[in-house]
């Protein structure tokens, strides 16, 4: 009994160097999604998450992307990826690693002070 599997999702995530050619990305053959990293796409910019300039390329990625193919992001809450759903992604990864692991190491803590 033999089982097929479909291909996996073929994608980009999204750091400066992207964003400077995202509308040549968007047109490659076989790319299903964009993933906007935002901690990615702030660190490799050299710009903080809540500056204009950042929320500039968010936006040109976005226009680029929509339609298109698929978008994705990362949400830092359910709110956000609330948000996102309306801003017309299609997927929202909601948390990242980094956040979780400080919700666990908080949770343990305060498992230990109880």
């Amino acid at each position: 009994m033999g089982r097929s599997l479909l291909p996996a999702a073929r994608g980009v995530w999204v750091k400066i160097p992207a964003v400077e050619a995202i509308e040549d990305i968007v047109e490659t053959a076989g790319l299903d999604a964009v993933v906007i990293g935002p901690f990615d796409l702030a660190r490799s910019g050299g710009l903080a998450a809540d500056s204009a300039a950042f929320g500039d390329l968010v936006t040109r990625v976005e226009k680029a992307v929509t339609g298109r193919i698929a978008l994705g992001g990362v949400a830092a809450d359910v709110a956000a990826a609330e948000d996102f759903a309306v801003r017309g992604y299609s997927f929202a990864m909601v948390g990242a690693d980094t956040s979780l692991l400080d919700a666990a190491a908080g949770s343990l803590m305060e498992r230990g002070a109880a």
